[in-house]
């Protein structure tokens, strides 16, 4: 009985030690686990925090940027307008100024047919004038055509640069 008491106590005491080492070998697993589970957590949380001020410094440029663009938009739509302006001018003058000689034309023909001696005469300064007067159309109708295109062009010129600047610069992706 003594040596069943004796084995007994060293079984005891050889199941103590092994579990005291599996104990001590799953408490060093678990700190391991969470010292690595924690390390990884705050590099994750560095790289979010990196990315993070990454983010806000390419926002707070593109906010700078976009007001920049805000701010030479409107010189571009001023200087369009001016533009716009200095053409609606012209094309008033131009308008003034072929009425003007539209009527004085009209006045000297009607004189001429109303002297004339023969209605043979008469007939034939009618023709001329009206041929006379579809050519200045056809002239003036010119000049209005050209002076059109050079206001399209000179008008939309500084808005079509910078929205061609916004495009490229917005378009692209924020990296």
């Amino acid at each position: 009985m003594t040596k069943k008491v004796h084995e007994s106590v060293g079984a005891d005491k050889f199941s103590s030690e092994a579990f005291d080492a599996a104990v001590k070998a799953g408490k060093d697993g678990v700190e391991m686990f969470v010292r690595e589970g924690t390390d990884a957590v705050n590099k994750g949380f560095q790289k979010v925090a990196s990315l993070a001020q990454g983010a806000n410094e390419t926002m707070a440029k593109r906010y700078d940027e976009f007001a920049s663009f805000g701010r030479t938009g409107i010189e571009a739509s001023t200087t369009a307008a001016d533009a716009f302006v200095k053409h609606v001018e012209a094309v008033n003058a131009q308008v003034a100024d072929f009425s003007h000689k539209n009527l004085a034309d009209t006045m000297s023909a009607a004189q001429s047919i109303l002297s004339a001696k023969t209605p043979q005469e008469a007939a034939q300064l009618q023709i001329e004038f009206v041929q006379a007067g579809i050519s200045r159309w056809i002239d003036q109708s010119t000049k209005f055509s050209e002076l059109s295109i050079k206001a399209a062009n000179e008008t939309f010129a500084p808005l079509n640069g910078q929205i061609a600047k916004f495009v490229e610069r917005f378009a692209r992706p924020i990296v």
